[in-house]
C-alpha cells in the first residue's frame, strides 16, 4: 500500500514530468525527493521518541525523589531551601544532628520529614500488698535466747546486744503480741500475730537496766459459742510474762 503523501508528490512530479522533455530527470527528481520525505519521517519519529523516553525518567524521577525535594530544569533533584540564618552546608538532603538524641524519646526518618516517638517509660515492679497475716519470723540470730509459754515467770540475763525471742503457741489462747516495758533497755525489733493465736516477738538488749516482757492471751471461744442461741461461756485470760536484766 502506498503512503497518499507519496502518491500525491508521484502526481505532481508526473505533472511536472509531462512538461520536461528528459523522463529520466523527471523520474530521478521523483526519487530524491521520496528520500528526503522518508528521511523527515525517521527524523521525527526519532525525535517523539526522546521526548517520551525523557517524560517518562522525569516521571520516574518525580516520582521517587523525598518529600520538599524539587526537581530543576535539568533533571536534577534539590532538597528543600535551608532555614534562614542557618550554616551553610553542603547540599544533600541528608539532614545532620550535632546534638545528642534525648533519652526519652526515639527520631524516625520517614523520607525527608523526622518524626519524634516518646519512648514507652520503663515499668515499674510493683509488690502486691497482702493483709493476710505473716507466717512467722525467720530462724531467731544467732547467740539469742528463745523462751516459750512453758518459761512463763521465768528470770533471764542478756549481755548487751544479745537478742530474746518470745514464741507463743495458742494451746487454746489467742495470743497479743509480746511488749517490752522499756524501749530504752530492751526495745523490741519485731513481731507478729497469726490468726490460730500464736505470736512471736523479738527483743534486743541496748543498754543496761532490767525490762519486763508481756503478753495476754485470751481463751478461745469453744464450739457453744457460735451455736443458736449462743452459749454464755465465761471470757478467760492468761498472763504471760518474763524478766529480763541485760548487762554489759
Amino acid at each position: 500500500m502506498n503512503d497518499p503523501l507519496d502518491d500525491r508528490i508521484a502526481s505532481s512530479l508526473s505533472a511536472e514530468a509531462t512538461l520536461t522533455t528528459d523522463p529520466s530527470a523527471a523520474h530521478a527528481e521523483f526519487i530524491n525527493r521520496r528520500r528526503q520525505r522518508h528521511q523527515r519521517l525517521v527524523t521525527g519519529a526519532a525525535v517523539a521518541a526522546v521526548i517520551a523516553l525523557t517524560t517518562g525518567v522525569l516521571a520516574v524521577t518525580n516520582y521517587h525523589r523525598p518529600k520538599g525535594a524539587a526537581v530543576s530544569a535539568t533533571g536534577h533533584t534539590t532538597g528543600p531551601h535551608p532555614l534562614e540564618g542557618a550554616p551553610p552546608g553542603s547540599s544533600d538532603t541528608t539532614a545532620t544532628s550535632t546534638s545528642a538524641p534525648e533519652p526519652t524519646a526515639s527520631t524516625v526518618a520517614r523520607g525527608s520529614t523526622a518524626t519524634t516517638r516518646a519512648l514507652s517509660p520503663t515499668p515499674t515492679p510493683t509488690t502486691s500488698s497482702s493483709t493476710a497475716p505473716p507466717v512467722g519470723p525467720g530462724p531467731p540470730p544467732p547467740g539469742s535466747i528463745v523462751v516459750t509459754n512453758a518459761d512463763n515467770g521465768k528470770h533471764y540475763t542478756l549481755v548487751r546486744g544479745q537478742d530474746l525471742v518470745v514464741e507463743l503457741q495458742p494451746e487454746g489462747y489467742m495470743w497479743t503480741e509480746p511488749a517490752s516495758s522499756s524501749s530504752d533497755v530492751l526495745p523490741r525489733d519485731g513481731g507478729w500475730t497469726r490468726g490460730d493465736g500464736s505470736a512471736s516477738g523479738t527483743f534486743r538488749g541496748a543498754s543496761t537496766g532490767t525490762a519486763d516482757v508481756t503478753a495476754d492471751g485470751r481463751s478461745i471461744p469453744p464450739p457453744c459459742a457460735t451455736a443458736t442461741p449462743r452459749c454464755l461461756v465465761p471470757d478467760h485470760i492468761l498472763h504471760f510474762s518474763v524478766s529480763v536484766t541485760v548487762v554489759g
